[in-house]
């Protein structure tokens, strides 16, 4: 359902058919009313319709995997770009770092596809190949890269780096068995300047630190409406956006404390491009901003 989620999302944000964010709105939703224990903070794998056509849990639900965890926070990302809602961003930022816990191999690096303790279960392995669908792990690069930006986490940059490094040789020699990890190393080439991950990664040349677009103004203001037409309709897969709406009580605030440093000027919706750190001079003008977002 991840998958469908972000395509509705990304199509929605793209086309400006708000109607597509809705239906990944109530599908995100319903993951989170019936795919998710709030008790354990865990996602839980299926669900069925009951005879009364409610919708049931087995007596012992099946735990998530990691392709679950993954194409989830993926599409609440996406979501969360399309909507503008914090909400699925807090919920996307509670998932990785669930994510880390169940599956995370500190010794190897990279993600296993289950988690520890399972009696059924010889070997914890890890997906090497994108096929119909692309590997957790590639995925997971990407998602990383875009969490580190919304929560300030660089350690989620140095997990991103060393899952390159771990299917470092498999990249080299035989790139076309994983496309998608191809793509999140160009993002991450893209975005990064980590010399402790760097070390790892010789085969990439010098990059720089994952870019934040960030929109200071009112969501529902039309010249907040134009800056962010204008970001989402422009090819950029480097990009992370979010909106300072300027209130410091919520949750992306909490995340980013330099979003209070950013300001309107002139009282018009403005926009600022951050990476290194640092964030480029403020922007009114739309024609500016798509020169700024264009390679």
């Amino acid at each position: 359902m991840g998958l469908m989620i972000s395509g509705f999302a990304q199509a929605g944000a793209a086309l400006a058919e708000q109607g597509y964010v809705s239906r990944a709105a109530e599908a995100a939703a319903f993951l989170r009313k019936h795919l998710f224990d709030p008790d354990s903070g865990r996602l839980l794998r299926s669900c069925y319709r009951g005879e009364d056509n409610t919708v049931e849990q087995s007596a012992v639900p099946i735990q998530g995997f990691l392709e679950d965890y993954v194409f989830v926070i993926q599409a609440l990302f996406d979501l969360y770009e399309a909507s503008l809602e914090q909400g699925w961003l807090e919920w996307a930022l509670h998932l990785q770092h669930m994510q880390d816990k169940l599956f995370w191999d500190p010794k190897g690096f990279a993600y296993f596809s289950t988690e520890a303790g399972d009696p059924s279960l010889l070997l914890r392995l890890k997906d090497d190949q994108d096929g119909a669908e692309p590997t957790p792990n590639s995925v997971t690069v990407t998602n990383l890269l875009r969490a580190a930006c919304y929560s300030g986490h660089m350690e989620w940059v140095e997990k991103a780096g060393k899952i390159l490094a771990a299917f470092s040789e498999r990249l080299q020699k035989i790139p076309i068995t994983l496309p998608e990890m191809v793509r999140a190393t160009a993002v991450f080439h893209h975005t990064l300047k980590q010399a402790v991950v760097q070390s790892q990664l010789s085969f990439l040349p010098p990059a720089t630190h994952p870019g934040q677009v960030v929109i200071c103004g009112d969501p529902q203001g039309e010249d907040t409406k134009e800056m962010l037409h204008c970001v989402r309709s422009v090819f950029s897969p480097n990009k992370v956006l979010m909106v300072a709406d300027g209130d410091s009580a919520g949750f992306l605030y909490s995340q980013l404390p330099f979003l209070a440093s950013l300001e309107r000027k002139d009282g018009k919706a403005t926009a600022y491009i951050c990476s290194n750190f640092t964030c480029s001079l403020p922007v009114t003008s739309v024609q500016e901003l798509r020169g700024m977002l264009s390679p």
